[in-house]
């Protein structure tokens, strides 16, 4: 005749019929723990001890989590687990102690106390003392504060992992597990990138090809076609176990959106920029993106692939529309320059019925007349217009050497010292931000919206941040103050400025020279250039002001 146990309200199986199933996890929870108690191959042996104690239990299977947190139950051996007692191939789970189970409180009141009472099935948790098959068992009616409290460990432990974390990104020291494409990890000192050469050249490619005028798309399909692994496929070949949660499984070439991301990220110019994404909390595997300035940002933290030239260049290109005119892959010579002065689209080339080439609006083009107007105009003309106020821009014969001088002279053009101070005013702005949400929060604390305690624990975390930021900002300035790196970057607007003369125009040249051209309904055309106010600047001071 079978008994009724406390947390078992069907019959007791027969003596020998405790069909059991052995379940260890270990996870980062537990790397605090000095001792091995926890480690898998011990709490097999403390289980197995535990069964040789009593005849009744008979080995099913072992199922095991290596590596896997408690506070979900998103886990391989654990779901296996539960379908081999759906099954009914088990009717007796047994563990070391019940964090193994799980640490998430809900969860595992509702998986003992409910399911595995439901499917009647027995729960041990040896060190705990936990057994639902027993009477008057005291260790039973702790149970639910067991996983409370195995929670809260968890909630402790994350707590104190994101905070060590946060130490080691704030020191500019890398905490991600695999490298950016294109660096390594340096072998004596694994927070540090070290240039991965092979991969350094394809990153200097995708930027080259990008300045040349191929759009994201392109280059991908262009990289594919020269048999270049991408990312993920160049870790895989390297041995490393690295997986892309983001790729589909038959991904295995470069994308749109590879191209992208490379072409956006700070750590090519040798600036570490982590935090971008958090978990929403310790329990969920959900990230959110952090904004800006919640993001860890710290400048020069080793050797870039890229130069800042070549950066600034690039970024600015982002913001327009460059596109592939034919089948052979050619560039319009003005792919990306053109922009509609009504509607802001760019400008699409079309090819007239005598074969020559014009320019028409992206939005007339698309929807009609109805939306925007033509503002057609000529390719032809375009360049003879275009080579002309360029010469003009270039020649300025009276001041020419006056101005080579100056330029080389001063940093109009972008130097260290400047970028420095980008980043100092970046740093000051984030600054700011801080010291108003401390005031918000005193004006919420004397309003009673906060308590006392509540209001010091907010100050207290924006004083540490402020202070954080006032020793990058001493950092930034001091770098400012006594820099003596205040060469001009090389280029061809440089050169072709002591010529005095282009013959022709090309890609290159509009590269270096040109921001955007603005066309009117009229077909008449506005030229903006990258360094036309830094040339007006010059001459008004040549000039007197005039």
């Amino acid at each position: 005749m079978g008994r009724k146990g406390k947390y078992n309200n069907i019959c007791t199986p027969a003596k020998d019929e405790w069909k059991v199933g052995l379940y260890v996890r270990l996870s980062r929870e537990d790397d605090d723990k000095k001792d091995e108690s926890n480690s898998i191959t011990n709490q097999k042996l403390l289980l197995e001890k535990f069964m040789e104690a009593d005849e009744e239990f008979k080995l099913i299977k072992i199922y095991q989590d290596d590596g896997k947190t408690g506070t979900n139950f998103n886990r391989e051996g654990f779901q296996q687990m539960m379908t081999d007692i759906r099954a009914g191939k088990i009717n007796c789970v047994i563990v070391k102690d019940s964090s193994r189970l799980a640490r998430d409180y809900a969860g595992a009141g509702d998986l003992v106390e409910k399911q595995l009472k439901e499917l009647g099935v027995r729960f041990i948790a040896v060190n705990d003392g936990i057994d639902t098959f027993g009477e008057n068992n005291y260790s039973n009616d702790m149970m639910p504060f067991r996983f409370v409290f195995n929670e809260m460990y968890a909630a402790d432990i994350s707590k104190k992992v994101r905070s060590s974390l946060d130490i080691k990104r704030r020191k500019g020291e890398f905490i991600g597990a695999f490298a950016p494409y294109g660096y390594i990890k340096d072998p004596g000192e694994k927070n540090k990138l070290l240039i991965d050469d092979k991969a350094a050249k394809v990153i200097r490619k995708i930027f080259n090809f990008y300045i040349q005028g191929y759009n994201q798309l392109t280059i991908a399909k262009m990289l594919n076609e020269q048999g270049i692994p991408c990312p993920s496929e160049y870790k895989k070949r390297k041995g490393l176990k690295y997986k892309n949660c983001n790729r589909l499984k038959a991904t295995v070439y470069w994308t749109y959106s590879t191209i992208h991301r490379i072409l956006n990220n700070e750590v090519y110019i040798g600036h570490m920029v982590q935090k971008k994404s958090e978990k929403i909390s310790f329990k969920i595997d959900k990230r959110i993106t952090k904004p800006e300035e919640e993001q860890i940002i710290v400048y020069n933290t080793h050797e870039p692939i890229i130069d800042l030239h070549t950066w600034e260049k690039t970024q600015i290109k982002l913001t327009k529309d460059t596109r592939i005119s034919n089948k052979n892959k050619q560039i319009s010579l003005f792919a990306g320059f053109l922009k509609c002065n009504d509607c802001g689209r760019a400008m699409h080339r079309k090819k007239g019925k005598k074969g020559k080439y014009y320019y028409v609006c992206g939005t007339y083009k698309t929807y009609g007349k109805k939306q925007c107007s033509s503002h057609m105009i000529k390719e032809d003309e375009l360049i003879e217009i275009l080579l002309k106020d360029i010469q003009r821009e270039l020649v300025l014969e009276l001041m020419k050497e006056e101005i080579i001088e100056l330029i080389n002279q001063n940093s109009y053009i972008c130097t260290k010292n400047e970028r420095g101070q980008i980043y100092l005013n970046k740093l000051e702005n984030i600054r700011e931000k801080y010291s108003k949400r401390i005031l918000e929060a005193y004006e919420d604390f004397k309003e009673e919206l906060l308590t006392k305690d509540q209001y010091l624990s907010i100050k207290d975390k924006y004083d540490k941040l402020e202070f954080e930021i006032d020793q990058e900002i001493i950092q930034i300035k001091e770098k400012i103050k006594y820099s003596k790196d205040n060469e001009v970057i090389n280029n061809i607007w440089l050169e072709q400025l002591k010529e005095g003369k282009i013959s022709e125009l090309n890609r290159e040249v509009l590269e270096e020279l040109l921001d955007e051209i603005v066309v009117y309904e009229d077909g008449t055309i506005e030229i903006h250039y990258y360094y036309s106010s830094i040339m007006q600047d010059i001459i008004k001071e040549q000039t007197g002001g005039i």
